[in-house]
Order: structure tokens, then sequence, then C-alpha cells
């Protein structure tokens, strides 16, 4: 294993067929960094498929070529390369990680800090704000040209990571970027508008039933919220429609852990919960994820765990206390 952008790029210049995937329930640098690749990749000479078990988010339907996404990949043997994109670890690609780890060729593409480095050639860089970070500085040292339309999909991945600038991932070489795909021809209000601005009504809907069970504790240190699958059928809305909740909890004065957690169901059907946290600067989230067999950043961190929603919610706030 190497964790070297060189050999990335040789891999990339020495292959002809490629397999793009990234995390189930892909957000927007997920998104953006797939299709940016692509077109990086296609206008090399190269042939590409982007898959994900799931669809890309409504918030990313502006971006060029979102219509290439397959749930489908066909025969593993038929491409030279698979190259993961914006994933912490292996599994979280889906089920299809059950045939991508046979094959002998993978690249792995990530920012997060978890990883572990499972391609057989890896470029993790958990400085980077966004895996889309990451392929600009890949695509400038490669020399393949930054059109306007992998411009647009390269801001959006390191817009949306960053929080539109107010995350602490936030970094001089991030605003550069995003500078530079400005003068490239993207539109920061449009994108602004698509990712953060605009709601759908059932995401409205869904708000107006979670923001009522914001908690706050631990002397205003801890504040969340819990969604249930009821809200969820009640609002008429999906999963996607959570995003950005957490942080509602995390822009209160004071909080220092801010968490949103999601009902979940098994596929036999035993109780899970998915989870989202934001810490200061003081807590570490990839340390109390990672109880719960999670990752990702110091301040923004997931995890998918088994059991209710109370008993789960319980056991993180006794660890954020600890």
């Amino acid at each position: 294993m190497t964790n070297d952008l060189s050999a990335v790029i040789e891999v990339m210049k020495s292959n002809d067929s490629f397999l793009l995937a990234q995390h189930t329930h892909p957000d927007g640098d997920a998104v953006g960094s797939a299709l940016a690749l692509m077109r990086a990749l296609e206008n090399a000479g190269k042939k590409v498929v982007v898959y994900n078990e799931d669809d890309c988010p409504h918030y990313t339907r502006y971006l060029p070529g979102v219509e290439r996404f397959s749930k489908e990949f066909g025969d593993i043997n038929a491409y030279d390369v698979i190259v993961t994109l914006d994933c912490g670890d292996f599994g979280r690609v889906g089920e299809a990680v059950k045939q991508f780890k046979n094959h002998p060729c993978v690249v792995n593409i990530d920012h997060h800090a978890s990883n572990p480095m499972f391609g057989r050639t890896n470029y993790v860089d958990d400085r980077a704000s966004s895996t889309c970070e990451i392929l600009y500085v890949l695509m400038k040292e490669w020399g393949v040209g930054i059109d306007e339309k992998i411009a647009e999909c390269l801001y959006t991945g390191i817009y949306f990571d960053t929080r539109s600038f107010k995350n602490a991932n936030s970094t001089a070489l991030s605003m550069r970027i995003c500078g530079e795909m400005v003068e490239a021809g993207v539109d920061p209000a449009k994108i602004a508008r698509y990712l953060f601005i605009e709601k759908r009504p059932e995401q409205a809907r869904l708000l107006s039933l979670v923001v009522p069970t914001l908690t706050i504790e631990d002397g205003g240190k801890i504040a969340g919220l819990t969604a249930t699958a009821d809200m969820f059928e009640r609002a008429g809305a999906d999963y996607e429609a959570l995003e950005g909740f957490v942080e509602i909890p995390n822009s209160i004065e004071g909080v220092e852990a801010a968490y949103l957690l999601r009902e979940l169901q098994s596929k036999d059907g035993r109780a899970m919960v998915k989870g989202s946290l934001r810490t200061s600067d003081a807590i570490d989230a990839t340390v109390i994820t990672g109880h719960f067999g999670g990752g990702g950043h110091k301040r923004a961190a997931g995890f998918t765990a088994f059991g209710n929603l109370e008993d789960v919610r319980k056991k993180l706030v006794s660890m954020l206390n600890q």
C-alpha cells in the first residue's frame, strides 16, 4: 500500500477504463468529486462509469453529468481500475464492497482522518477540506485542464464540505481554489442557493417536527436533535431532508458537542440509529464515534449503531460528558 499522489496519477495515466464509486447516500463532495474526476478522465480519453447504490441528493441536480450516475456496474473485471472517492473506509461503498475488494487495482482518494488506507494505491490527506480539494491538487499535478464543468463540480464539493466556509476545515487553500473556480466561470450565488438556501416543502415539514426535540444538557455544552421514522412518514420526507439539521444545535452559543440522531431499521428488522456529530476543538469527534464503529473528522464525524433511539442518545451523551 502507498499513500502517494504521484502513484495515483500514474495509475490514472497508464490505464484506460475506470469505475468511480463513492460512499452510500452521497453528499455534495461525493457527487462533485465523482463528476469532476469523470470529466477529467474522459477528457484524457479514458472510459468511465460512475456508480452509487443510492440516488444523488436533490440539491446536486444542477451539476453537469449528474445523470451519468448508475446503480449498476456490470462485470467488475471490465474495469482496469476502481476508484473510491470520499470513503472513510471500504465498506462505505455499500454492498458492492463484496466485489470491489477482490479487484486487483483499487485506488482510494479521501480526506477522512479515520481512513485505514484500504486501496492498493491511496492518497488520503486529512488536512484537505474535501475530496474535491484533493482532486484539484491531483489535476494540477497531472496537468489535465480544469474546464468550467469540472470547476463547478470542484467548487461544489469544497463549498459543501466547508459548509460555505463556516467549518474549521476552511483554509486559505480551499478559498483560493474556489476563487479560481469562480474565475473559470462558476456562479457562487447559484450554488449557494441549491446547497444551503432552498428547502423542499417536505424538508420544511420535517424541520417543524424535529426542532421540538431539541435537548440541551451538561450546562449548555451538549445539544442535539432526534428524528423518528414517524416524523419522516408524517412529513413525506426521505433521509436526504435531514441535510444540515445538525447545524441547528451546533449553532447554539456555548455548545461544544452537537448531535443529530435518526431512527433506522436494519434489514433483519433490528432497531438502528444513524448519528452525526459536530464538536469544538476540545472534543475529537472521531474518538466518540469510533466507539460506535463510525469515523470521519475531528470536528465532524458520524456512525451507525444498533439500538433504539433513546438508548443510543443516552450512551452518546454519557460519552460526551466524560
